[in-house]
């Protein structure tokens, strides 16, 4: 469990936002100072390979996080498209219970999607799409 995410999270829960996004912030700099050299590899080969067949890549957040891990790994990579989960999540967890979004919470932060979480996903990919080829 990251113990930053849990207890950010249990903070916003518990609607303090202020002191939840001081931890949000630690959290992410920790995440930043102690990127896994493994995935960042895997990214970055996975952005090779799209751009040698002319394919779009698009990259995506986990839930809740804050996208910057994810554009440090991939800041040599160019024409990339990101996806935040942090601000729908987020919102969505102002008026839902974390079990209604989440099956439990491996990660601390967040865990498995419930339908809804898969909806709030899905419908985040569906409205960068459309805005990409619009």
């Amino acid at each position: 469990i990251n113990i930053y995410g849990y207890k950010a999270l249990n903070l916003f829960l518990d609607k303090k936002y202020y002191e939840a996004d001081k931890i949000f912030k630690l959290q992410t700099e920790y995440i930043l100072k102690n990127i896994s050299i493994k995935t960042s590899e895997n990214y970055n080969a996975l952005a090779k390979v799209c751009k040698n067949n002319n394919i779009k890549l698009i990259a995506m957040q986990y839930p809740v996080r804050s996208i910057k891990p994810l554009k440090e790994m991939l800041k040599d990579v160019d024409e990339i498209t990101f996806i935040s989960n942090e601000e729908n999540f987020k919102k969505a967890l102002q008026t839902h219970k974390p079990e209604e979004i989440f099956t439990d919470r491996f990660a601390g932060d967040f865990g498995h999607c419930t339908e809804l979480g898969n909806t709030l996903i899905a419908e985040n990919v569906a409205e960068t799409i459309l805005k990409l080829y619009n």
